[in-house]
């Protein structure tokens, strides 16, 4: 059975979806996991949760997950991981099962787990490329420093519409030279109702100042038939749409070590731990030295 953070495990080592790469494709999956904490708890919380990197650090795993933190919204904390295929979410589970002694070790995490949550949901997203706005390849993950997330649930037997609605959208953003990656993933497992991520990178909150400018400029090269037809597929197909702002959160993340240069992640429990074990390490050397006739 696939227990909590066991589905949390990125692809092993796919040049197109692992983290330690750097310069990605988009992933053709994501396995999401959303922690309702409880109020009062995130603190609590956010300590429990450096035991599971610093767990798969020492079982070497290269598990990695970006943990994101809620910024607006209810006050769920996503921990998000990346796989080129269901074959290598199956390895990466297989791989979690064979580490000696790690399932015992998250098996002890997840049920602390339930002193700080109300409760939790997994799910998987597979990419559109289809309904994906900008550029999304060579994006430095290092440097990203959040997401704004969009969920749109869409009326069942009105997904075309909608997947119309985001290809026209695709267009206008490509033909006004506008390049604002926003990868669509729909959900297809974990939903009763047909529903769809949009997920905007970004690195520095002052990127949404420019909002209304792309606005205008992708609806200044769209005649008035296209822009009507939009809004008309939108509001056909649309049941609820919400969108809201996540941080990532480096003390609950699992990073590459190339990340560790990047002052951002200097509180990473991983990253933290690797330093003080370099400094005691050097202090050794520097006192054998010393001693030195």
């Amino acid at each position: 059975m696939f227990t909590r953070r066991t589905l949390l495990v990125a692809a092993l080592c796919s040049a197109a979806t692992s983290l330690a790469a750097q310069e990605l494709t988009p992933p053709k999956l994501l396995q999401i996991y959303f922690e309702s904490v409880k109020a009062g708890k995130g603190e609590a919380h956010e300590r429990h949760e450096t035991g599971w990197p610093i767990a798969f650090a020492n079982a070497k795993l290269q598990n990695y997950y970006f943990a994101l933190t809620p910024m607006t919204g209810n006050n769920d904390v996503i921990y998000m991981s990346a796989y080129g295929s269901y074959a290598d979410l199956e390895k990466a589970n297989e791989a979690v099962g064979k580490a000696p002694g790690l399932s015992a070790k998250l098996a002890a995490l997840a049920d602390k787990d339930g002193e700080f949550l109300n409760n939790s949901r997994g799910i998987i997203a597979a990419y559109r490329a289809d309904g994906s706005v900008g550029r999304m390849e060579g994006a430095d993950y290092s440097k990203v420093r959040g997401w704004r997330i969009t969920t749109t649930r869409v009326r069942i037997g009105q997904t075309d519409e909608f997947l119309e609605y985001r290809k026209m959208l695709k267009d206008a953003y490509a033909k006004a030279g506008i390049n604002s990656a926003r990868g669509l993933y729909q959900i297809t497992q974990g939903v009763n109702t047909p529903t769809y991520l949009v997920f905007r990178p970004y690195t520095s909150l002052s990127e949404f100042d420019a909002d209304s400018a792309m606005t205008a400029a992708v609806r200044a090269v769209q005649s008035a038939d296209e822009i009507a037809k939009m809004e008309k597929l939108y509001e056909g197909a649309v049941l609820t749409s919400e969108s809201n702002t996540f941080a990532v959160s480096p003390k609950q993340s699992y990073m590459p070590a190339t990340y560790a240069a990047d002052p951002f992640w200097k509180s990473n429990p991983v990253f933290v731990a690797a330093a003080q074990k370099s400094g005691v390490t050097q202090a050794g050397a520097a006192k054998a030295e010393k001693k030195t006739p």
